[in-house]
């Protein structure tokens, strides 16, 4: 049992306790059902045995002590555990965007890479007649690894962007279903995993916040995972593939100047399927559609017909009053309103509003 003599070794206990709690959250807490969740099963698993690493790491370092391990030995074990610890946790990261497909093919080669360098890194660690090559080998794992991380950047960056595309495809007031909080996760994983490699020169005190606030993200991130489980209903709609009839292009555009003139657009939580199922077509054929003929994705769409329609009633009506016209184009929260006029104008709904009273 370990016995508890400062406050670093009580800072790093406390971490590997909860590290640990988190984990066995992760493990145990049930998965809804369904083949879409199937990725984000597969992240879970990744991201627990990202907490147990973490946690037995922390288990060594109050065992062996703090400073008192040679240089070459702290930064070996420090790489390839840092090393693994990107690898998990950007896997698990990019599965909750990346639904469609299932990553174990890249999760294995990443896995399998790591592997082999960090064998070949103890290989040299460990025996005499390869020590001369130690100090080489340490400072190229280190570049390897900042390619291994500008690579992971590369690779959420462009599947978060290809998300996002999806969920402005699908959905017109779909700000919140971006996920955000997975964008601040990912940044600060990534700050964690460099810092992890100047943490052993830390001073113990640095050392004993880095530990602290490193725990707290690791918490609050496992909590956010579990739930994601229970929102994606919320999202899985515009990840979902279509298969229907589609109808033919110019009767689709007829059926689209009927239902912009009857105003339907204004309707408050569009989607583009519920558009789709008014025009009796498939979305996928929909969106194309827009895509392609409007040079728009679905959500900026809806934005301008709103906002051109908001227009015209400030055009028309100069007593009404700014809250009013956003209600009644369908976009109540003020400051939405606000940014969605000014993105499509140019200008605030204010300084409009100005240019037209006479």
């Amino acid at each position: 049992m370990f016995i508890v003599q400062d406050v670093y070794s009580a800072a790093v206990l406390g971490s590997v306790f909860l590290v640990f709690s988190a984990a066995f959250g992760l493990l145990l807490v049930n998965v809804p059902a369904g083949e879409k969740l199937r990725n984000y099963r597969i992240g879970r698993r990744l991201l627990t045995a990202a907490y147990l690493l973490l946690a037995s790491v922390g288990l060594v370092e109050v065992y062996t002590g703090r400073g008192f391990a040679p240089w070459q030995q702290v930064m070996v074990f420090t790489l390839i555990a840092a090393s693994f610890q990107a690898s998990f946790f950007t896997c698990s990261i990019v599965m909750l965007v990346d639904v469609s497909r299932l990553a174990v093919r890249r999760v294995v080669a990443q896995l399998v890479c790591i592997s082999l360098f960090s064998v070949v890194l103890l290989f040299c660690l460990f025996l005499p007649f390869a020590a001369a090559w130690l100090h080489y080998l340490i400072y190229g794992a280190v570049v390897c690894y900042g390619l291994q991380l500008l690579g992971y950047v590369y690779l959420f960056r462009r599947e978060y962007k290809r998300y996002c595309r999806q969920i402005d495809n699908f959905f017109a007031d779909g700000e919140d279903k971006r996920l955000r909080w997975i964008i601040t996760s990912f940044c600060m994983a990534l700050t964690i995993g460099i810092l992890a490699l100047a943490s052993s020169f830390f001073p113990e005190n640095i050392y004993i916040a880095f530990t602290i606030g490193y725990t707290l993200f690791y918490i609050l991130f496992a909590i956010k995972y579990i739930n994601y489980g229970f929102t994606f209903y919320r999202i899985e709609p515009a990840l979902e593939a279509e298969n229907e009839e589609q109808i033919s292009s110019s009767d689709l555009s007829a059926a689209l100047n009927v239902w912009i003139g009857q105003k339907r657009f204004l309707h408050k939580d569009l989607t583009l399927e519920s558009v789709a199922e008014e025009l009796r077509t498939n979305r996928t054929y929909l969106s194309k559609h827009i895509n392609h003929e409007m040079n728009h994705n679905f959500k900026s769409w809806i934005r301008e017909l709103r906002i051109k329609e908001a227009c015209r009633l400030m055009d028309e009506n100069n007593e009404i009053s700014l809250r009013e016209v956003g209600e009644l184009v369908g976009i109540p929260d003020r400051s939405s309103f606000h940014r969605q006029f000014t993105l499509q104008t140019g200008t605030t709904p204010g300084s409009y509003r100005k240019t037209t009273v006479k």
